[in-house]
């Protein structure tokens, strides 16, 4: 945490913020008391869901006595500004997609436990995933370039790997 002391408010933005998936990130990073004061920045393309996790981030806070400030955009671009660390958090074509990268290589022989991760339904997901990501890092290079990026979507390592290769983030 000693990175965060370089300034008195870190400007912390999670991009794919909106899913009820991510309520236990939103808590961890409400509650922590390193990060008190903070800007947390939500995005999401999903307006209505986003605006239901803001208003859960907002309430954590206000419970918890924190000063850490929520808000939500649909924009990223409009929060990348000075941000110091961007969490990426996104999933692309929901659960039936998901369904899919399970069932389609099951039906040739093709099981495992961590479909979203390896195998077919792995590289499927990475498909999906890489092309918003490295969009999100092209956004990042020009508004944010000394940000940390921080990756909490499947694939991991496809999507980090291309994260690295591909921009100067």
């Amino acid at each position: 945490m000693a990175e965060l002391q370089r300034k008195n408010k870190p400007k912390i933005v999670v991009i794919g913020a909106a899913s009820t998936s991510f309520s236990g990130l939103l808590a961890d990073l409400a509650a922590n008391p390193d990060l008190n004061g903070a800007e947390l920045a939500l995005v999401d393309i999903d307006a209505p869901n986003l605006e239901i996790m803001t208003a859960l981030g907002q309430r954590m806070v206000k419970e918890w006595g924190t000063d850490t400030t929520v808000t939500g955009t649909t924009d990223r671009r409009e929060v990348l500004n000075d941000a110091d660390y961007i969490i990426t958090t996104i999933a692309v074509g929901g659960v039936t997609t998901w369904r899919q990268d399970d069932e389609i290589p099951a039906k040739h022989g093709f099981g495992g436990c961590s479909v979203d991760t390896v195998g077919p339904g792995g590289l499927f997901r990475g498909l999906r995933l890489i092309p918003p990501l490295l969009e999100m890092c092209r956004d990042i290079e020009e508004l944010c370039p000394e940000a940390w990026v921080i990756n909490y979507s499947n694939p991991m390592t496809a999507i980090c790997r291309a994260m690295k290769k591909a921009p100067s983030v």
